[in-house]
């Protein structure tokens, strides 16, 4: 009797992918950009596997070097297979992974641990970076399964899941915009009834591919979005909403693969109110 084949599934949203061979396209310039990773909890993401095996497994792999097999965290049942959900690596192996080093992550499963591993898939690569300047960490969930992620609140009862990656993005320019309201007495005096401060980021991208900017537009329209960039001296844990669109600037000829990008965020919550409402 033949054995049903093993399906994984990747959402389609996440930074996150199985390695497949770059597309020969002849008209634009071949790129193969890693995604940055800057300390091990930097990433955050989830799969299915249709199979229930024992034991789900992964290794870091950079030239000829292949880290000892890790067991993959979070394993969770779900309709009628395995939603996987890594969150962070191993810091002891990542410790042996040199600055400036591409990489890239392996699964497998196995039955047995003394017996043979299996390759389940391979990812995009990762690069491995010493200076976080000029890149964010931006850490998203929703309050129900959107964009083709499950966040579901029965996959932990204890521990609500986040999607995590680095970009190469910064915070800049803050602006404090007023909603204000002023009345104006019969003698011509103005009275001041309330004022309430917001606080406005520019969001800027370095280049990046086009699916780089749509899996981030995804994580910014997110319920939960949680940005770390040291470059705007806010705390690790500030919380924004993406409230005007994000814009990519493609350059206006020769349909260069990647392109900067803008937008503007509201820090939340953000308090700075004056009410003389009585």
């Amino acid at each position: 009797m033949a054995t049903e084949a093993n399906v994984i599934i990747i959402p389609r949203n996440s930074f996150v992918q199985i390695q497949t061979a770059l597309v020969n396209d002849t008209c634009n310039e071949k790129i193969q950009l890693c995604l940055p990773i800057y300390e091990p909890d930097d990433l955050s993401f989830q799969f299915f596997n249709s199979q229930r095996y024992t034991y789900f497994l992964y290794t870091l792999n950079y030239d000829s070097f292949e880290s000892p097999f890790i067991s993959a965290p979070h394993v969770y049942a779900y309709g009628g297979g395995i939603l996987i959900l890594h969150t962070g690596i191993v810091a002891s192996d990542w410790a042996e992974i040199p600055c400036g080093k591409c990489f890239t992550i392996k699964y497998y499963w196995t039955e047995n641990l003394d017996k043979d591993k299996n390759l389940l898939f391979e990812t995009v690569c990762f690069e491995r970076i010493c200076d976080k300047c000029y890149t964010s960490k931006i850490t998203y969930r929703c309050d129900e399964n959107s964009f083709d992620f499950i966040y579901s609140q029965n996959i932990s009862a204890a521990v609500k899941y986040y999607n995590s990656i680095r970009l190469p993005f910064y915070l800049s320019k803050p602006q404090y915009p007023v909603t204000r309201s002023v009345f104006t007495k019969s003698d011509g005096s103005r009275y001041k009834l309330s004022a309430r401060m917001q606080n406005s980021w520019i969001l800027e991208t370095d280049y990046m591919p086009r699916d780089w900017h749509e899996k981030l537009i995804v994580a910014l329209e997110s319920d939960v979005v949680i940005i770390d960039n040291i470059n705007s001296g806010l705390p690790p844990d500030s919380q924004f909403t993406q409230e005007k669109d994000y814009k990519v600037n493609w350059n206006a000829f020769l349909g260069y693969p990647t392109a900067p990008a803008n937008g503007e965020l509201m820090l939340t919550p953000y308090f700075n109110v004056n009410s003389n409402c009585k």
